[in-house]
């Protein structure tokens, strides 16, 4: 539009009117930016009056010299006046008078005048401020969305041990998108009392702190760490602005510098296992609830990336710790298919089917096995742990490349893997079997040996049921071994109620304090009636790691013995009353010359009691009753008698008694024998001579006496 100078003028009045009070940004500037007219509404929207901004150059007042986005707005302001078809209508950034920046979509008209120089500029605008806000949240949220896939994405590829440094070039991407200046990773220790710093990014200029952020303790951040445990984002826009609770980790942030924060939680079934963190140091920083949740799916992210290398590391562990078991494993293993081929097999399967790994690996399960057996053990083996999950105990026997058969116990169980296989252990029982024919012939060794003892014996186990019995039981009880067993000892037929309180009180404690009773003296009866008397030892049985496994009993019948104990005790009884009656002196010694029996004419004579004598010895006894000359003589004769058994006769010597009185005696000595003339002691008959001679005397007199009244009459 070319207009002369009077026209232009009169253009203003008639252009002021109409646009001064529209709704939208009406300005007038020359081509060099100097501001002719400003509408009401442009008054309004920047906080300049027109007695302010009239005269004075966009540029500086309502428009920046260079917007935000880096563009230079004070030299598009100059090509609007030498270029007006290229800024017919343009979008750029404004300020107010306050600095507020303002997004302003305008349609600029130039005025030429009448040369064609343009020589006024009409500007119309509209605040786009809001719509663009919206559009460049969007466009920010489109960003951060196909940021958080390309970090999702990224990490479905990694191998474990890359897991770790995707997880830095994650927290670089974050923290330069969202514009901090420190990102990093803490984990939380098993026991979730300490904290470590164990991926961190850090912007230009800023000092890492990863090396520093080692085992802190969990409790010097209080505040946070409540939240946390909660799965509460920590959002801190003004680290000044903290609350009172949140004292302990103001004095740790303000002295680094840190102005703006967020702690995102990172959470794994139901458990807190560390947190994500964003610093920001230079400048305080503000993010939108929308960021915030967009920054929770990177926590997610990471926290499942972290998760699954764990879970892969355990995995290769428990490979790599499997296989170690597998192969150095003392026992036969072989790994199955499901088809029956074995998939590998350990040296010690090797060694024990005499078969190479190559000779094992890939061929059907049955191949080491008799043709008979291959059947079964595909369907017992292979189809039983497939329906089962397991055998146990399945017993075969392997055939080696020399031909021998080896007898094995085979155990498998289902290993539900992807694939599933089976896991197929091995013993070699070949020295079992040989154990147990050992102790067959063992068995039937010691049944022989127990059979052949005449004394009843038998074998109880910890229940108190007898599991062994010799034929003796019959003849001294008349009950067979096989009406015995399996009974308890109180129940069998020829207990009595008296054997079962003895046994109890003799036998059954004692035997549990000791480990053995010997000679207990038990009644019990016969099939027959007859009362019976036994001579019981009992022993515990122990196995060889010395545990009890029962005990052993055996019984002497001392029924004819104690009847000729009773006989022979009624023999003493005579024997000591004929031995007391005897007018000579009688001495019983043992065959080791100890004295065991005195009669009263002993007593009488010498002055000493029973007491006093039983239990010298021979050279004790004569250095009581004979003289220091005569006692040698006495003691030499007896013990020769002792050893040849020769009978001493009619020997005189002076003896003397307690109360050192002298007499004379004669004695003689002969020896004692046994029922298997065996010499087991000897006897000495003294006779007092002088009270013999007494004896005679008075006799005499009495004879001549009593002569004397036969002459008279």
């Amino acid at each position: 539009m070319k207009l002369k100078k009077k026209d232009i003028e009169g253009s203003r009045s008639s252009y002021r009117e109409l646009v001064e009070d529209v709704n939208s940004i009406v300005l007038l500037m020359d081509a060099e930016g100097t501001i002719i007219f400003f509408n009401n509404f442009a008054e309004e929207l920047f906080g300049y009056t027109k007695e302010k901004i009239i005269g004075q150059n966009v540029v500086g007042t309502i428009i920046p010299e260079t917007e935000s986005t880096g563009r230079d707005l004070k030299e598009m302001i100059l090509g609007i006046g030498r270029n007006p078809e290229k800024y017919k209508s343009n979008i750029n950034e404004n300020m107010g008078n306050n600095g507020e920046r303002i997004w302003v979509s305008w349609t600029n008209k130039p005025v030429f005048d009448e040369n064609g120089r343009v020589v006024e500029i009409l500007c119309a605008g509209n605040d786009v401020t809001e719509r663009r806000q919206a559009k460049k949240a969007l466009e920010y949220r489109s960003e951060f969305d196909r940021l958080i896939t390309s970090i999702s994405t990224s990490f479905i590829n990694l191998a474990s041990d890359e897991v770790d440094g995707g997880i830095k070039q994650a927290l670089q991407a974050i923290g330069e998108f969202v514009g901090v200046d420190r990102s990093y990773v803490f984990l939380l220790s098993d026991d979730g009392t300490k904290m470590d710093n164990t991926h961190e990014w850090c912007a230009e200029g800023i000092e890492p702190q990863i090396n520093n952020l080692k085992e802190l303790p969990v409790d010097t951040f209080p505040w946070w760490m409540e939240k946390l445990n909660q799965f509460e984002t920590v959002y801190v826009p003004r680290v000044a602005d903290l609350p009172p609770e949140a004292s302990a980790e103001k004095e740790i942030l303000q002295p680094q510098g840190i102005q703006s924060l967020i702690i995102v939680p990172m959470v794994y079934g139901r458990s807190l296992v560390g947190f994500l963190r964003f610093d920001s140091v230079r400048a305080e920083k503000r993010w939108s609830e929308e960021i915030i949740s967009l920054i929770k799916i990177v926590g997610e992210i990471l926290t499942n990336a972290l998760e699954h290398k764990r879970l892969v590391e355990e995995l290769e562990s428990s490979k790599a710790y499997f296989q170690q078991f597998f192969n150095s494993s003392p026992v036969p293993l072989t790994l199955i298919g499901l088809n029956g081929k074995r998939l590998d097999c350990n040296p010690a399967m090797e060694e024990l089917t005499g078969r190479s790994k190559e000779e094992l690996v890939n061929v059907p399960v049955g191949d080491i096995y008799s043709e008979e057996e291959q059947l079964m053990i595909k369907k017992k083996l292979v189809n039983g742990t497939i329906e089962k999950g397991y055998v146990h105990g399945f017993e075969t026997y392997f055939s080696r490349p020399d031909g021998t058969k080896l007898p094995v116990v085979a155990n498998t169980s289902l290993i539900k893997g992807r694939p599933p296989s089976i896991i197929y252990s091995a013993t070699d029982i070949s020295e079992l079997r040989k154990r147990e024919e050992e102790i067959k012939d063992a068995k039937a060794f010691s049944d022989q040996i127990i059979n052949a003892i005449v004394d009843p014996i038998c074998v109880v186990d910890n229940e108190g049921r007898w599991v062994r019995a010799n034929p003796a039981w019959g003849r001294v009880v008349g009950y067979k071994p096989e009406e015995l067993l399996g009974k308890r000892t109180k129940e069998q037929p020829f207990v009595t109620p008296e054997l079962t309180e003895i046994r109890e009180e003799k036998l059954w404690k004692p035997v549990y304090e000791k480990g053995m009773v010997t000679n207990v003296e038990i009644p019990y009866t016969h099939k027959n009636g007859k009362e019976i008397i036994g001579l019981a030892s009992e022993s515990l049985l122990k196995d060889a790691k010395g545990n009890n496994i029962g005990r052993v009993l055996v019984i002497k019948d001392i029924t004819e013995e104690r009847k000729r104990e009773a006989k022979i005790e009624e023999l003493v009884v005579y024997l000591n009353v004929a031995m007391d009656s005897s007018p000579d002196i009688l001495l019983v010694f043992n065959r080791e010359g100890f004295v065991t029996y005195i009669n009263k004419e002993f007593e009488g004579d010498f002055g000493y009691t029973k007491e006093e004598c039983i239990g010298l010895t021979i050279e004790r006894l004569a250095d009581k009753i004979l003289p220091e000359e005569e006692a040698p003589f006495l003691v030499k004769e007896i013990r020769e008698l002792l050893e040849t058994g020769e009978k001493i006769m009619d020997v005189e010597l002076e003896a003397m008694n307690k109360e050192r009185e002298r007499f004379s005696m004669i004695y003689s000595a002969s020896g004692i024998f046994d029922a298997s003339n065996h010499l087991i002691g000897a006897v000495i008959s003294i006779r007092n001579v002088e009270k013999k001679y007494k004896e005679y005397i008075e006799e005499a007199k009495r004879y001549v006496e009593r002569w004397g009244e036969i002459k008279e009459k």
